[in-house]
C-alpha cells in the first residue's frame, strides 16, 4: 500500500512529513522543492485512500492541498476532520487557483492556516514562514496547557 512507501525514519516520526495532495506536476515540483528546505519529506497523495492510509498512521507537519483537484471535497474532508491534537500541530495550505493569497476568510472557512494563490507559488518560503510564525504565537498559551 501507500505506507510502504514512506521511508521508515518518517513512520518513526524522525523524519517530518509533508503531504503534497496536488495532481499538477508543476505545482508538486514547487512544493516539494520548498519542503526539501525544510528537510521535510515531500509525499504525493492524489487519492483519497493514499491520503486516508497516511493520515492515520503518520503525523504530517504540513499539508498542502490544491482546491483545483478532480475530488476536492471528498480528499479535503479528510483534512478538515483530523482530530484537534494533529490538527494544531499540522500546517495547512490551500493552494488556489481562485483565491487571493492570505485570505483569511477563506481560510478559516476551510479550517486551513493559508490560502496561496497558484499565481504567488515563487513566494511561498516566505507566505509559508511568516503565517506558520503566527500561527506558533497564537497556540503558544495551549501548548504550555
Amino acid at each position: 500500500g501507500p505506507i510502504a512507501d514512506l521511508p521508515s525514519e518518517v513512520m518513526e516520526n524522525q523524519l517530518n512529513l509533508g503531504i503534497v495532495v496536488v495532481e499538477q506536476d508543476g505545482l508538486v515540483t514547487q512544493v516539494s522543492e520548498y519542503l526539501q528546505t525544510l528537510k521535510v519529506y515531500p509525499f504525493k497523495a492524489t487519492d483519497q485512500d493514499t491520503l486516508k492510509a497516511v493520515l492515520e498512521r503518520t503525523s504530517p507537519k504540513y499539508i498542502f492541498v490544491d482546491e483545483s483537484l478532480s475530488d476536492f471535497s471528498n480528499s479535503f474532508q479528510f483534512v478538515y476532520n483530523m482530530e484537534a491534537k494533529k490538527r494544531f500541530d499540522t500546517f495547512v495550505v490551500l493552494l488556489s487557483s481562485k483565491l487571493p493569497t492570505g485570505d483569511t476568510k477563506s481560510a478559516f472557512a476551510y479550517s486551513v492556516d493559508l490560502v496561496v494563490s497558484q499565481g504567488d507559488l515563487g513566494q511561498l518560503a516566505g507566505l509559508c514562514d511568516h503565517a506558520l510564525a503566527e500561527k506558533n504565537i497564537m497556540l503558544e498559551p495551549w501548548r504550555r496547557l
